[in-house]
């Protein structure tokens, strides 16, 4: 797609809600890849970098740096991220407990036909 609507950003040619890992949006709304070795950044230049895949530390989103994954989480070694467990669509991080809750997505209703736009329901439930 050419242009996105607002709270979209467009990454190869794609809108999605946010941009991926090593892309920052631009203030065209489009993702850029971040410098060299950065996984998470605001912008193109080292100062924006947020996390730097060469320190041998990895990224909790909403957390920061840590020296390994927490049980809760899997460690990806190609981004250095720690990411939800299988079976998990959010794994919200708790600083507190410094553990990660496993939610999963459950349908709570079926999709309505009554109209040309059709509706489910869908929750997070925590695990």
């Amino acid at each position: 797609c050419a242009v996105c609507i607002n709270g979209y950003e467009s990454q190869d040619g794609v809108c999605v809600k946010a941009c991926g890992l090593g892309l920052f949006r631009d203030n065209a709304g489009v993702c850029q890849k971040c410098i060299e070795n950065c996984g998470i950044c605001s912008g193109p230049t080292a100062d924006e970098c947020k996390f730097f895949t060469n320190t041998g530390k990895y990224f909790i989103k909403g957390f920061g740096e840590v020296d390994q994954c927490p049980t809760s989480l899997k460690p990806n070694p190609d981004t250095k991220v720690c990411e939800c467990l299988d079976g998990c669509s959010e794994c919200p991080f708790d600083i507190y407990s410094k553990q990660a809750y496993c939610l999963s997505l459950i349908h709570i209703s079926e999709p309505t036909r009554q109209a040309e736009i059709s509706y489910a329901v869908f929750c997070l439930k925590k695990k």
